[in-house]
């Protein structure tokens, strides 16, 4: 009779001990909860955090992933305090604001920015340097492009201006751009244009290049000046107002 008592003795620590460890699992898993969640107190005059939340309940995906890496840099998951088949949280590495997104399905649920506990460690602050570089170089990169695509576009709007002037002209219909003939010395001056390295800027910004008022000549010269489809809209493209 003594054994038995001391069997179930024995069952009854064991059964308290895994129901103690089973309660500190769910204690701790609740203080981390708690401690993600007490994170997420937004401010309400912070711009960056206000332009996220405009896309609470939005896939993050395509578009939406686009623009806001492009104001606060690479979202980089947080492993410690996502959660998974729950959450990510993610950490802006320009701005520092946080954002939760849902997991599985993958939409935004909210957006914060912490408390600063202490100051940005010397790996944040170099990655930091870097992205701001890089941003520099593309803005100087697009800037002259679009200053290289610009000066060809005004050299290609006064050659399309031209060719308006004598399209319809008698000589034109006769010769078109015959060698000798008086419109030829304009054929050459676009042929010299087609292989500038401006063209690729200039199909990026205008949506033109040298080789499409060679075309719309030569689509005169079989229309007898005449318009049709083709010669409105490639004109449309060689306008400064374009």
């Amino acid at each position: 009779m003594k054994k038995i008592t001391l069997l179930i003795l024995v069952a009854l620590l064991f059964s308290c001990g895994d129901s103690a460890v089973l309660d500190d699992k769910a204690e701790n898993d609740s203080q981390n909860e708690i401690e993600v969640l007490s994170e997420v107190e937004v401010p309400k005059s912070n711009p960056e955090v206000d332009f996220i939340m405009q896309f609470v309940g939005e896939l993050w995906d395509g578009d939406v992933i686009t623009k806001i890496q492009e104001r606060n840099g690479e979202m980089k998951i947080d492993v410690k305090k996502s959660k998974l088949n729950k959450y990510w949280i993610c950490k802006g590495s320009k701005t520092g604001i946080m954002m939760k997104i849902k997991e599985p399905e993958y939409t935004i649920m909210t957006a914060w920015q912490p408390v600063e506990t202490s100051a940005p460690n010397e790996e944040s602050k170099v990655e930091t340097l870097i992205e701001t570089q890089k941003a520099n170089e593309d803005e100087r990169n697009r800037l002259k492009c679009l200053s290289d695509g610009e000066s060809l576009h005004k050299e290609l709007c006064a050659l399309h201006t031209e060719l308006q002037s004598f399209k319809s002209g008698n000589d034109f219909r006769e010769f078109g751009f015959g060698r000798g003939g008086k419109y030829y010395s304009w054929l050459e001056k676009v042929r010299a244009l087609i292989n500038d390295e401006r063209n690729l800027c200039c199909a990026r910004n205008f949506h033109c290049v040298a080789g499409d008022l060679e075309t719309l000549g030569r689509e005169y010269v079989q229309t007898s000046g005449k318009e049709n489809e083709y010669t409105k809209y490639t004109s449309s493209n060689f306008t400064l107002a374009h």
